[in-house]
């Protein structure tokens, strides 16, 4: 080895003796060996480095050959950084890289670097029979773009049995993309290391040995955002502290011992410029060049914040360009508390800086919660004004409800457009009380305008709400009512005639007019995709979903709901909390078409974005879903469970019915599990049987009714319904529904001993399902068809169309393909319906955590099933258990 390379650069780091063992993450970083590499990026002072050595020194160093390499920006030169590459593998065992070593010293390479060094380098790794681990520590301190693109050709060139451990601050350039695509890396990022609740209560009892309460731990571990520097501060200060309660209220980054912290060790080290600059600045929660300048009332803010960054002061890119920034939670709150003594008389002025600023460029958002900060309401109120309907009806009605409850009272009470937009608001969640109550104060303020075209205007929009409430009574007549009231003034006020359409629509829905509510809906959909409203063209095109999965156009039901998605992409909308609703029409209709894994994965989209804008509605009904989806596979106990879920969002009484559909698929799920808890109270609900004339409008309550009198065995009564139904749905073309009625009438009639009336309605219900691929309402009736279906096959075939025998296969191998719980194989009386599931994604070659996010639980719990399938199997691996499982027959 040259004399002038640093021996200690390539160790690895020692461990503490007290440390934080990170099992979650150990056992992501064990998967390591199935890829190239294994990329670890954040920014300083998350444990990147700590944790890869913890790792190697627990878990890896007795298996495999290790080998580390600390860099510096002076190792930016190649023949530097690969010399030390090959030093740090020839100390694994003394040579092993002699042909790289010899071709270093040779003359040709003392001066310069020439590539087929690496061709050398990878032939010596190339005799290296066992796994190694490579780890390169601190790479975006590398500066030369020669050593990433000469790194990304090693890495597509290695051996199999090599593994390259990246630590860096950024994402280096070095092919990830294509690694990604290939399944051929495993990445960490600062999200992964942060510490989680258990980590961090982990850190302060084991490793700082502080007693602490629950309470404590959630609260540091928010204020830190589990960054491990921010622990370790906050650890110190407990040592010191016997009243665990004022510590919290104290530690927000001006408690004594972290003020003293920061003041002696950063902030008094910095000039008077700077001080001001950050804690003028520290009112924004992000910053760029020219904000900032407009904050501070300086002209070198491009100056400050890099210096800032560079010399790492609690400050974070938002951005690979660096052009955002924001402070460190714990930073700010200091920054906040100097503030305070020192420029608390500037602030009004310094947020009506950054509200005119955000106005300028277009971020009202922004503007307006500054100008409420500064308490200038009038320059609230008017952006407000300019804004409001289009944010609305764009999905954010919350976030305008909130800026109008900002507003005082006085000044609130007397403005209609904002009386509108909070009436708005809770007329969508069913809020019948409180939209009344603002209606009543818009009308009053009206009355003081004098302006008489604004108020034919408001007049139409107080028509449009007042008919929007009386969707809550199922009214169609009072819907119409307010509809035909609701004025036409033209393009300005094209969301008004777009609302107004969804309106009539929904109330040809309940008089059972689908195909001319459809023409209501399309009318809205059309009108809110032309002037971008996503929110009404959203709701629109929910609307139409229902409408034709009711008449059985299932196919043109998907094109609806990609076109529309595609349309929201375009306009970089997709992410809107409202496109919940497309995610979860999806999933159904994935759901009726039995490709229950493609319904999950819908679902697991429309829960994330509902979750982002509190969308209870959309919440409720994907739960549901989910509960019908892990019915489907016989998995009751994860069926209830989401159900649950579903329950604690439900509505009650609010816009969106979401009640009785919570209510039918709950009924239908326990109907078939044989529980009977709470389903005739329903099925006898007074304010069900005055509805008969909306059958149309209600199908699933009928048909879940029809369900339980088959059930209770009360067939005549069940009979009589269902013949009425049949009628119904056939004259309104309501296929779908027609279809799964007579299903049920084939059911009755086979149970009454009438074969022939029960094949005659199972052969009509299969030549309407075959086109449209209602395959989910045959299945989910298995207990009474299965056997009918295949004792008749013979004859079904020949008496159905011939275009619907595929589908008629289809039905059966439905059924053959699903675990019958009542004679279970031989292995399923050993593995859980569950472990079966985590085998059969154990074949697909799904990481732990992917495992848990395709099954909605936790890593630990996917352990847990992992741990029992071993045990089951008397297997000790994966490759075990996948073989042992061959055996079986389980796949």
């Amino acid at each position: 080895m040259d004399k002038v390379f640093i021996k200690s650069k390539i160790n690895i780091p020692k461990v503490k003796d007290k440390i934080v063992k990170r099992e979650d993450l150990f056992n992501r970083l064990n998967e390591a060996i199935n890829y190239k590499l294994i990329l670890i990026t954040a920014p300083a002072g998350f444990g990147k480095s700590t944790l890869i050595a913890s790792w190697l020194n627990f878990n890896i160093k007795k298996k495999y050959s290790t080998a580390w390499l600390s860099l510096s920006k002076r190792d930016s030169e190649p023949i530097v950084f690969w010399k030390y590459i090959v030093y740090a593998l020839d100390k694994i065992k003394e040579g092993i890289m002699k042909n790289s070593v010899l071709t270093f010293n040779s003359f040709q390479f003392k001066s310069g670097f020439d590539t087929e060094i690496l061709a050398v380098i990878l032939n010596d790794l190339d005799e290296l029979k066992e796994d190694l681990f490579l780890v390169i520590d601190d790479l975006y301190l590398i500066s030369n773009k020669a050593i990433y693109d000469q790194l990304k050709f090693f890495i597509r060139n290695m051996p199999p049995n090599i593994h390259i451990v990246i630590i860096s601050r950024v994402v280096p350039d070095i092919g990830i993309s294509k690694l990604r695509a290939t399944d051929n890396m495993l990445q960490l990022s600062q999200e992964d290391l942060s510490f989680t609740k258990k980590e961090t209560e982990t850190f302060f009892k084991e490793v700082m040995s502080v007693d602490i309460s629950d309470n404590a731990v959630n609260i540091l571990e928010e204020r830190t955002e589990g960054w491990a520097a921010g622990l370790q501060m906050a650890g110190l200060s407990l040592k010191n502290t016997k009243n665990e309660k004022n510590f919290l209220n104290s530690f927000k980054g001006d408690h004594r011992y972290v003020l003293d912290y920061l003041m002696e060790e950063v902030f008094s080290l910095l000039d008077k410029e700077t001080q001001d600059f950050l804690m003028k600045t520290s009112i924004l929660e992000e910053m760029s060049y020219d904000l900032c300048n407009r904050v501070a009332q300086i002209k070198n803010s491009q100056e400050l914040l890099e210096k800032i960054d560079t010399e790492n002061l609690f400050m974070i890119p938002l951005d690979e360009n660096k052009e955002w920034y924001r402070y460190h939670h714990l930073f700010k709150d200091f920054l906040r508390n100097r503030r305070s003594m020192k420029v608390e008389d500037i602030l009004p002025e310094a947020y009506n800086a950054a509200a005119q600023w955000y106005k300028e460029n277009g971020f009202y958002d922004e503007a307006i919660n500054f100008y409420i900060e500064a308490e200038n309401y009038d320059e609230a109120r008017i952006i407000i004004e300019k804004i409001d309907m289009d944010l609305m009806f764009s999905g954010d009605m919350k976030k305008v409800y909130d800026w109008c409850m900002a507003i005082p009272k006085e000044m609130f009470y007397a403005i209609p457009r904002l009386c509108m937009n909070a009436a708005w608001f809770t007329c969508t969640n069913g809020d019948y009380k409180a939209t009344d109550n603002y209606l009543k104060y818009a009308e009053q303020a009206l009355k003081l305008q004098g302006n008489e075209v604004d108020v034919k205007y408001f007049f139409t929009e107080i028509m449009i709400i007042k008919g929007m409430l009386a969707t809550l009574e199922k009214d169609s007549n009072k819907i119409m009512e307010y509809a035909n009231k609701a004025k036409d003034y033209g393009n300005k006020h094209n969301i008004l005639k777009a609302t107004n359409a969804l309106l009539k629509g929904t109330a040809c829905i309940y008089e059972g007019d689908v195909r001319t509510a459809i023409v209501f809906f399309e009318e809205c959909l059309e009108i809110s995709k032309n002037i971008n409203n996503y929110y009404t063209a959203v709701m629109a095109n929910k609307s139409l979903i229902i409408s034709k999965i009711l008449r059985g156009n299932i196919f043109e039901a998907e094109k609806l709901c990609i076109d529309l998605m595609e349309y929201l992409t375009e306009r970089h909308a997709a992410n809107i909390p409202i496109a919940a609703a497309i995610y979860n029409d999806l999933a159904d209709i994935y759901y009726e078409w039995n490709e229950l894994d493609k319904s999950i994965e819908y679902v697991k989209k429309a829960l994330k974005l509902a979750k982002k804008g509190e969308v209870g509605w959309i919440l409720c009904t994907s739960y549901m879903t989910l509960a019908k989806i892990f019915f489907a596979t016989f998995n009751i106990e994860d069926a209830l469970k989401y159900l649950d879920k579903a329950e604690k969002f439900r509505l009650n009484d609010k816009l969106f019915d979401v009640k009785l559909e919570f209510l039918m698929v709950k009924a239908n799920i326990f109907l078939r599990s044989g529980n009977f808890e709470g389903v005739e109270k329903l099925i006898n609900d007074d304010i069900f049987n005055c509805l008969i004339k909306c059958n149309i409008a209600y199908p699933y309550y009928y048909l879940t009714k029809i369900r339980y009198l088959i059930f209770k065995n009360t067939l005549d009564e069940a009979e009589t319904l269902i013949i009425g139904l049949c009628e119904t749905f056939e004259r309104r073309k309501v296929n779908k529904v027609l279809a799964e009625a007579l299903i049920l009438k084939s059911i009755i009639y086979e149970k009454k001993g009438n074969k022939k009336e029960a094949i005659e309605a199972l052969i009509k219900a299969i030549n309407i399902s075959y086109k449209e691929k209602y395959l989910r309402i045959f299945l989910n009736e298995e207990k009474y068809l299965k056997e009918l279906i295949i004792n008749e096959g013979t004859k079904l075939q020949a008496l159905i169309k011939k275009e619907a025998k595929s589908f008629l296969n289809q039905i059966i191998e439905g059924f053959n393909n699903k675990i019958n719980i009542m004679k279970k194989p031989a292995y399923l009386e050993i593995l859980s319906v569950r472990e079966l599931e985590v085998l059969k994604y154990l074949q697909k070659g799904f990481t732990n955590l992917e495992i848990a996010d395709a099954l909605f639980v936790s890593v630990n719990t996917v352990k847990t099933h992992l741990l029992n399938i071993y045990t089951k199997l008397d297997v000790h691996s994966r490759a075990e258990a996948l073989t042992k499982a061959n055996e079986f027959g389980i796949f």
